[in-house]
């Protein structure tokens, strides 16, 4: 039988009713590595290549969830996917299916997502969660699937840990921590910064058509960082996020930026350079408006 959603988890969540005593029984007292916290609201713990564990404090789960039914365990599974569509897309599948869906909704913590219970009552969280660990485990997740399906078509072992696949989620996750090009550096990045990131032949084609050069595009860019503009507020969503090798080190970086009501699609050609201090550098990028 075909599948029309994807065989994975992204996440376990726990409802917790102390997030500070959960991470020191998890974190102190067994000795697991924090990926990511927001202290007393959530903390979340690698588990495996595209597995998170995230301890989120009780309240916020009743609050965006409601109380678990009775004889059910406060916690939630997650199948994390790359766009506001997918989210809505898996949840008509299972609403087909027969489960009881929860529209989706945008969240206060800058994603997207939607819940649907099986016919036991445990409850999927499908999202989109636009950062770069979201991507990530997306991408970590379904390398594995394609790496299975050629052992199930072929009868041979999956592709080693050391493969193309595996460096392409790994690009997924270096190149996305620097989308959008430029607006998501350091707060006190300078000069040297950004001369370091963009190529010496680096060309920018904006929305408008207009054609900038290096200097004034790294000129522009420190005169927004003097301004203290960024791009990392939660109006600033990224979808759709995907790499791919174009030829050895040149990688292409292609995405849907929101910026509130404006929407555009931007591909960037990022070039890996093997300099540990500054691994990565943009040769071209364009953006063109969608909405």
């Amino acid at each position: 039988m075909e599948r029309t959603v994807e065989q994975r988890l992204n996440f376990v969540t726990l409802a917790v009713a102390d997030v500070a005593r959960s991470r020191a029984f998890y974190v102190d007292g067994l000795g697991w590595e924090v990926e990511f916290e927001a202290p007393g609201e959530v903390v979340f713990i690698r588990l495996g290549p595209g597995l998170v564990l995230s301890l989120w404090c009780r309240s916020g789960f009743v609050d965006e969830i409601g109380e678990p039914g009775v004889g059910l365990a406060p916690i939630t599974l997650a199948h994390n996917v790359t766009s506001s569509g997918e989210v809505d897309a898996v949840l008509a599948v299972a609403r087909a299916a027969g489960a009881v869906v929860a529209d989706a909704l945008r969240r206060d913590w800058g994603g997207y997502s939607g819940y649907f219970s099986d016919p036991d009552g445990f409850r999927w969280e499908v999202a989109h969660n636009p950062s770069p660990l979201g991507d990530e485990l997306v991408t970590r997740s379904r390398n594995w699937l394609r790496e299975r399906q050629v052992h199930d078509t072929t009868g041979e072992a999956g592709p080693p840990t050391t493969t193309p696949s595996t460096d392409a989620a790994r690009v997924t996750a270096e190149l996305r921590a620097r989308e959008p090009l430029t607006h998501r550096e350091p707060r006190d990045a300078d000069r040297a910064h950004f001369e370091a990131l963009i190529a010496p032949d680096m060309v920018h084609i904006g929305a408008s058509g207009i054609r900038t050069e290096r200097e004034e595009y790294i000129a522009r860019s420190l005169a927004r960082y003097e301004q203290n503009e960024h791009g990392d507020d939660d109006t600033w969503i990224v979808e759709d996020f995907s790499v791919t090798e174009l030829a050895p080190d040149l990688w292409e970086a292609a995405y849907l930026l929101h910026q509130g009501e404006r929407a555009s699609r931007r591909t960037t050609l990022w070039e890996r350079t093997g300099d540990p201090g500054a691994p990565w550098r943009a040769r071209r990028h364009q953006g063109t408006v969608v909405g």
